[in-house]
């Protein structure tokens, strides 16, 4: 399922929406033929811009285990849910023992 503009929208109504688009415009089709459908808004549990943002800085120079399990700590950390209010409450001491260094 998809949401747009909160209504919820199923993959079966997507197909159907693309096909109409294709039926009515010729070039449209070729492009939407060519393509997935659209899955925006389909992840059920969506990342904000911050957690995105914490999840670059953590992987930097790091290899991808690493970077994963430091995150994962974080989340923990963070009860969560990595948005502003929470990362601010984790003391730097903590997030040195999750692996975050000090340059981050």
């Amino acid at each position: 399922m998809s949401s747009v503009a909160g209504a919820m929208i199923s993959e079966a109504e997507m197909k159907k929406i693309a096909k109409g688009l294709s039926i009515r415009d010729v070039r449209l089709a070729k492009i939407i033929g060519a393509h997935p459908l659209c899955t925006l808004g389909q992840d059920p549990k969506p990342v904000t811009h911050f957690e995105a943002l914490v999840e670059s800085v953590i992987s930097q120079q790091l290899a991808v285990k690493a970077a994963d399990t430091i995150f994962g700590r974080m989340k923990v950390l963070a009860k969560g849910r990595i948005v502003p209010g929470r990362v601010i409450e984790i003391s730097e001491v903590d997030m040195r023992a999750a692996g975050v260094s000090g340059a981050k």
